[in-house]
């Protein structure tokens, strides 16, 4: 599967992504409060300062986590786009993740870190771990 995995003939899902984009990008608008925001690029907090009163806003990273990557379909698709900076991809399979990673370089997307052979378990125990 991996080796087909961007053609279009032979994957169903390259038809449905752009659908799964518009409702991810729709439902964390509203959960951000930004639904109907002509610009989702701000990532930056907001004060009511003046820039004369506040040179450095401070600036706040927008990470996404797509578990089950398989080839990176989605991945790609939110690496592309605000107001996500970094993309973490897991899947449990190392030849679907080896393919998304191939088609990433070849797309020059330096901004999602896929890892494969790793559960959403697996990611939530390090985090947990690393945390203490």
């Amino acid at each position: 599967m991996s080796d087909s995995w961007w053609d279009a003939s032979k994957n169903p899902l390259i038809a449905m992504n752009p659908v799964r984009l518009q409702y991810i990008q729709r439902h964390t608008a509203v959960a951000a409060g930004t639904a109907g925001a002509a610009d989702t690029s701000n990532t930056t907090t907001t004060n009511t300062t003046t820039p004369q009163q506040q040179p450095q806003q401070q600036q706040r990273q927008r990470l996404a986590l797509d578990v089950g990557c398989g080839g990176g379909l989605l991945s790609e698709s939110l690496a592309r786009l605000p107001p996500y900076d970094q993309v973490v991809a897991i899947d449990p399979s190392e030849s679907l993740v080896a393919c998304a990673k191939a088609h990433a370089m070849a797309s020059s997307l330096n901004n999602i870190d896929y890892r494969g052979g790793t559960t959403i378990e697996q990611l939530a125990a390090a985090a947990a771990a690393a945390a203490a």
